[in-house]
């Protein structure tokens, strides 16, 4: 895992409040460019907690849904 840095400047689009809590969104997690394997319910990376282990998304591609096309 890549060192930690000073943290990217944030925006109106990199995360929002949910009651109490504040949740970062898939912008922000792109702009820190890696995974910190917390399970964050909007990340770009494929983390599973229950396996420890990403799945194989490349960093720069969107996650696919594996839609059947119409």
């Amino acid at each position: 895992m890549p060192e930690p840095s000073d943290p990217p400047e944030t925006d109106d689009e990199d995360y929002y409040f949910d009651g109490p809590y504040l949740v970062f969104t898939e912008a922000y997690h792109r702009k820190r460019g890696f995974c910190c394997q917390s399970a964050c319910r909007h990340c770009p990376y494929g983390f599973l907690k229950n396996s420890s282990q990403t799945l194989n998304v490349a960093e720069n591609e969107p996650k696919s849904l594996n839609l059947p096309s119409k």
